[in-house]
């Protein structure tokens, strides 16, 4: 409970110095804000470099956040920006993964290169064994105890630091209750032989033979040099940018050196004599106040000690013991520089001679007991090891430079991750994803095709289509698959040329032509398809995929042939049929036949420039198909031709047999 009193006691005494920093931590924040702004004009990377290495990967992010200024309405002190390459994290260790955390590839931020911690801290400090503390009351000095030290720390995480620190103590211990002046004592202190002698007591005592009352008091020197691991909670903030407050608690392990005396002689070397002071002064503050008038205040009598240490010359009296213990405190972060620790701790011992004494009482008193027969000799030493506990007040110095930031237990890990998710933008992120400039239907990162004129079919790349590459988009085709290798118009028309068998410059001239034509030209001419026009009697089918009248490109050949026989022999008139399978009901099926006949017809009359009175059309349902059940579906499905003697002219505008059918489709090309 003292060392609660005790830290109670700094913290009050030091209120008002907390009132000041608090009062000028605005202005102390605009000066972290005009550091901070002058270290990110230093940065290797800046804020525009990184978002647009971020734009590259198809992440929205909102402008880089808010400025210092805006953003210290809310909470202060500041962050400094980690998410950018600061000199901090550009060491040689750190540069290579703090680079590839900007360009996203790796997840986590270097760790930055963060400030050592030199620090001061005094306060008050207190010996708990066998005798009582001075606290606030009695003999000099008014408190138990006091200490100064120095400390450096660093922090290894943003939880956790090491801390190394020296600290000089003083401390007075005095009983107000008699104790009993035992001859194990006096044994142990040499010193004290004067004393009891003095007293009348005898010499020599192994027991003494008289008992007289007796004020244990002591005053203890140390020098103790322990080291901590300190862990920090509040570095982590849900909810603000950071904190001013840290909570800290540590465990302690060390050493230190001690030297302890008493007070027994009077400034004329004459030995106190304690024996009327309980019978005149009742109450424990009567009592310390005699003692006080009594004693000069001069410690010159050494306390018992461990013996076998205290031989050590170069420790010059003092005596060497283990000590290990835990703590707490706070952190007060005044600004970027500096902070103030508020903080107490309790260290153990393996001795029990800190405050010079460990001697029990020889004996419980009652009434009536006979004390000329009593041994005033101890029946042992106390149960407990002495201990010691501090309470400080200290200030902080946080070598930040060019290169180094505040500790790792200043900042805020969650940092990284806020202001990554602050800066993208979802939304606008998936529209950017998802746009498509052009309205092609391809979206923007998968069209390699950025200004597709409207209306044109791509394919999956967003390129307009050019189904038979002849340099005209399909949108502008008025012939989309043109022979590759023909001449074609502005408007993607090939032009067919026709070279007569009996032209002398034919051989030249069909050499020209794409091979697909030779072979054609070829079959034209040959003698079985007769070079005579007379002689014509076959030619080639045109099939259909199922429910379609569309021509596919695959018997525009076929269709050349008819094409260019018709063109060569003047007098050739063809009958063109339309026919179907057996799939749908008759009525449909005729209607088909009819748009398969009236397709085929349409293109060769505007591909080869032939009048439709040289041709007649015929469609029939599946009453063929029927009849002849039994072949591949596709062989029901064409159109084919007959030479007949003269058209009727009925082919230039035909009658459509059932004009409220929609029969079949016309494949978009």
């Amino acid at each position: 409970m003292r060392v609660f009193y005790l830290l109670l006691l700094l913290i009050f005494s030091s209120s008002s110095l907390w009132a000041q920093a608090s009062d000028s931590s605005p202005a102390e924040d605009t000066m972290v804000i005009e550091r901070a702004s002058e270290t990110t004009s230093q940065r290797i990377y800046s804020a525009d470099t990184v978002v647009d290495s971020l734009s590259q990967q198809d992440t929205i992010l909102r402008e880089r956040g808010s400025p210092d200024s805006v953003r210290a309405t809310y909470s202060t002190p500041l962050m400094p920006d980690l998410q950018s390459a600061q000199p901090f994290n550009q060491t040689k260790r750190n540069k290579r993964q703090q680079d590839g955390f900007i360009d996203r590839e790796y997840y986590y931020p270097a760790k930055p290169k963060h400030a050592w911690c030199l620090g001061i801290r005094g306060g008050t400090a207190m010996i708990n064994g066998d005798i009582n503390q001075n606290f606030f009351r009695g003999t000099k000095p008014f408190a138990p105890g006091y200490t100064f030290g120095v400390f450096a720390k660093k922090s290894t995480s943003y939880f956790m630091s090491l801390r190394l620190n020296y600290a000089h103590m003083r401390m007075w211990n005095t009983d107000w209750q008699p104790s009993v002046l035992t001859s194990n004592l006096v044994g142990a202190v040499p010193e004290l032989i004067a004393y009891t002698d003095t007293l009348g007591l005898g010499t020599n005592h192994p027991q003494l033979g008289n008992r007289v009352n007796f004020f244990h008091n002591s005053y203890t020197v140390s020098h103790d040099m322990t080291f901590d691991v300190m862990f920090s909670l509040g570095g982590a903030r849900f909810h603000k940018e950071r904190s001013k407050v840290l909570f800290n608690v540590f465990i302690s392990a060390g050493g230190f050196l001690y030297r302890t005396r008493y007070d027994h002689y009077d400034v004329n070397g004459q030995p106190y004599n304690y024996g009327n002071v309980s019978a005149i002064n009742t109450s424990k503050p009567d009592i310390l106040n005699a003692l006080e008038d009594m004693r000069d205040g001069v410690y010159e009598t050494d306390a018992e000690n461990d013996y076998e240490l205290k031989a050590i010359s170069f420790l010059n009296g003092f005596t060497f013991n283990p000590s290990f213990g835990f703590g707490g405190g706070f952190t007060f972060r005044i600004n970027r520089f500096i902070d103030l620790d508020l903080e107490t701790r309790m260290m153990y011992t393996t001795s029990d001679l800190l405050d010079g004494h460990r001697w029990s009482e020889p004996f419980a008193q009652f009434p009536g007991q006979d004390l000329s027969t009593l041994n005033y000799r101890s029946n042992g030493v106390t149960k407990d090891k002495d201990s010691y506990a501090t309470a400080t007040i200290g200030v902080t110095f946080k070598l930040i430079g060019k290169k180094t930031t505040e500790p790792l237990t200043h900042l805020n890990p969650l940092q990284y991750a806020y202001e990554r998710l602050n800066e993208i933008n979802v939304e606008e992120s998936i529209n950017k994803a998802l746009s498509d400039d052009d309205d092609d239907g391809v979206i923007n990162r998968l069209d390699e095709e950025e200004d597709t004129p409207e209306g044109a079919p791509v394919d999956t790349k967003g390129r307009a289509l050019d189904s038979d590459g002849d340099g005209i988009i399909d949108l502008l085709d008025k012939e989309k698959y043109s022979i590759a290798g023909l001449p074609v118009d502005s408007n993607g028309v090939a032009h067919i040329p026709i070279i007569d068998p009996d032209d002398p410059e034919y051989d030249e001239k069909i050499k020209e032509l794409p091979q697909i034509y030779q072979d054609l030209q070829t079959l034209i001419n040959n003698s079985n398809q007769a070079k005579d026009c007379e002689d014509i009697t076959e030619f080639p089918t045109v099939h259909f995929a199922q429910n379609y009248y569309s021509i596919d490109p695959s018997y525009y050949a076929h269709l050349h042939v008819v094409g260019a026989l018709m063109q060569r022999c003047h007098d050739l008139n063809i009958m063109i049929t339309g026919k179907t399978d057996y799939v749908n009901d008759d009525n449909y099926n005729i209607k088909l036949s009819y748009n398969r006949a009236v397709e085929v017809m349409s293109y060769l009359s505007e591909k080869y420039d032939l009048p439709c009175s040289r041709f007649e059309l015929r469609f029939i349902g599946e009453e063929e198909a029927l009849e002849e059940e039994g072949l591949p579906l596709l062989e029901y499905r064409q159109v084919e031709f007959k030479i007949i003697e003269g058209g009727t002219g009925s082919a230039c505008n035909p009658e459509d047999p059932f004009p409220k059918i929609k029969a079949g489709r016309r494949q978009t090309k």
